[in-house]
């Protein structure tokens, strides 16, 4: 701040300089006018002149100054110049009284005393921005005064040279005050300038927290609109599905209700699917594994996968790849481009859609495209937000549920690439995202479909339940005596322990929300704190989205499953 506080005053010096100039012009005439009469014509325009070409070197220094704007690194140079025109013009001014003082004539002495101490105090307030050229013009003014009186024998002038060299002692001891006093003042200016540029910053980064508050809200209402809405449709149908099953007469009309309470089900639990798998992201405990993948194989499993959905609504899928492999995360990858295949087909009326991967400098550009009716440019960025689709305003679920593109953006986001989209209305649109290539001879197979693990024969299962709500308690039950398997039930944390105590189990399911203050995570910790390796194995059951919940499964290296259960 010391730098700046000296540049300003610089600036302020040659601001007021013009202004200095006038009074000192005025004071020059003024004089000269009164020594016209008792001072010899020659000396009065000798010392006149002098003034005038001093005071037309200040006026060039301020234009030259004007003219060039000079920056803080420099103002330096400024002020050197100024206090160099400052000893001059304290020689000339001091020179009027080696030229105008004539002991014979008292009167000529105390004008000339009166003019230059009257400069010489003007000379603090309007120069006081330069401390030294200040200094300088008092000691040069003053200096000549001192050594015109005190060589006289007459003590009254030698008494006059000492009250000289006090004066300019007082001016130089009042012109470090008033320097003082302006840098003070220009330090609080500029405290409060930084006050000022620090107020503003909080206030534009409260009215920024504001604005991203307001648009959190307004996207958190949307997302719960939303998903309100695609939660209480499947739930309306089952509710009038469930009603109508008891009216049914024969075996025709029970199918289908059946067939559609499985219908609605399985819509609910996509539904939730999506939700769990943007908390799993949220909780950050989806893990990275990259390998060595050939797009080849990813996109036979992919066209098995979509195929179907192609052929159904008359849409011709390929899939197009030049051979490069790609290293990758197996899982991750497969996600988004199912996810913007899948996408791409739901909005293809007709023509086609083409899923290709090319080598582009080191990497592999994965695209899909469509032939669909586009996307505008205004929403290119809300496409990828939860629960947007922007030609479903009636929420159709054969449309999906607006989460596959958000599961694709934070599936990209994991492999460090973002998902590119360009798009023209009535043509179609591009989506496209870049992963690293890789060597072929590093190829490993993408792992097949699970074979199922040999099960235990009905009637040697014995299974406890662990769970405060009675109704899933009694449906759980229900299918296990279907399926043949003893289940056991427990009520609270402390049922289940006593169960285990008392009896051995092939697995245990245990819900995570339980009474008595208790959860599901805490009694598979007691559980295995209690029976060792010889702990059946253990499920938690949850419809909890909770971030933190995911990543405490996770780090207790728990197996969930989701609710509801298929």
């Amino acid at each position: 701040m010391k730098i700046a506080i000296r540049a300003e005053a610089i600036r302020a010096l040659y601001q007021q300089a013009a202004t200095a100039a006038i009074a000192a012009m005025v004071a020059t005439l003024a004089l000269a006018g009164l020594m016209w009469v008792y001072a010899s014509h020659t000396s009065v325009l000798l010392w006149l002149t002098a003034q005038v070409l001093a005071q037309i070197f200040r006026a060039a220094l301020i234009t030259v100054y004007y003219r060039k704007v000079p920056d803080a690194r420099n103002l330096a140079d400024w002020s050197h110049a100024y206090s160099a025109f400052m000893v001059v013009s304290g020689i000339i001014w001091g020179a009027a009284a080696y030229l105008f003082i004539d002991f014979n004539q008292p009167i000529t002495v105390t004008l000339t005393l009166w003019a230059l101490y009257t400069i010489s105090a003007g000379s603090v307030p309007s120069n006081a921005y330069s401390p030294l050229g200040l200094i300088l013009f008092l000691s040069a003014t003053m200096g000549c005064v001192f050594f015109r009186l005190v060589g006289q024998t007459e003590s009254i002038y030698q008494v006059i040279a000492w009250v000289s060299a006090g004066y300019a002692v007082i001016m130089i001891l009042f012109s470090r005050v008033h320097t003082e006093t302006i840098e003070h003042s220009l330090r609080i200016r500029f405290e409060n300038d930084e006050l000022m540029l620090a107020l503003e910053r909080k206030s534009a980064e409260a009215e920024a927290a504001r604005s991203h508050a307001e648009l959190a809200t307004a996207t958190k209402s949307q997302f719960l609109a939303a998903a309100s809405h695609d939660l209480r449709q499947p739930l309306h149908a089952l509710s009038l599905l469930a009603g109508s099953l008891p009216l049914a007469v024969d075996a025709k009309s029970r199918g289908r209700i059946v067939e559609g309470i499985n219908s609605n089900i399985t819509a609910l639990a996509q539904l939730f699917n999506g939700l769990l798998e943007i908390a799993r992201f949220d909780a950050g405990v989806v893990k990275v594994e990259r390998e060595v993948i050939a797009p080849d194989e990813l996109f036979d499993r992919l066209d098995a996968l979509l195929r179907p959905q192609a052929e159904d609504a008359g849409i011709d899928l390929r899939f197009r790849s030049d051979g490069t492999a790609v290293y990758s995360d197996p899982i991750l990858i497969e996600q988004i481009i199912l996810n913007l295949a899948t996408n791409a087909l739901r909005h293809t009326v007709r023509g086609g859609v083409l899923v290709a991967a090319r080598r582009r400098a080191g990497q592999v550009r994965i695209e899909v495209w469509d032939t669909g009716s586009g996307i505008p440019q205004s929403q290119l960025s809300r496409i990828f937000d939860d629960f947007v689709q922007l030609d479903n305003p009636e929420r159709s679920r054969i449309k999906g549920m607006g989460l596959g593109l958000t599961i694709a953006r934070r599936s990209a986001h994991l492999l460090h690439t973002d998902i590119a989209v360009r798009s023209q209305i009535g043509r179609g649109s591009l989506f496209s995202f870049v992963q690293p290539a890789a060597e072929r001879n590093a190829l490993i197979s993408l792992p097949g479909a699970a074979s199922p693990e040999p099960g235990l024969e009905p009637g040697q299962v014995r299974a406890l339940i662990v769970d405060d709500d009675a109704a899933v308690l009694s449906a759980l039950s229900t299918l296990f005596d279907l399926w043949g398997v003893e289940a056991v039930l427990a009520g609270s944390v402390a049922e289940g322990l006593v169960q285990i105590e008392e009896s051995h189990f092939d697995i245990c399911l245990v819900d995570f929300r339980l009474p008595g203050g208790r959860d599901g995570l805490e009694f598979i910790a007691e559980l295995r704190g209690r029976l060792g390796p010889s702990c059946p194995p253990t499920y938690l059951i949850t419809g909890d989205l909770d971030p933190g919940l995911i990543r405490r499964a996770e780090q207790c290296r728990v197996r969930w499953l989701e609710k509801p259960l298929s």
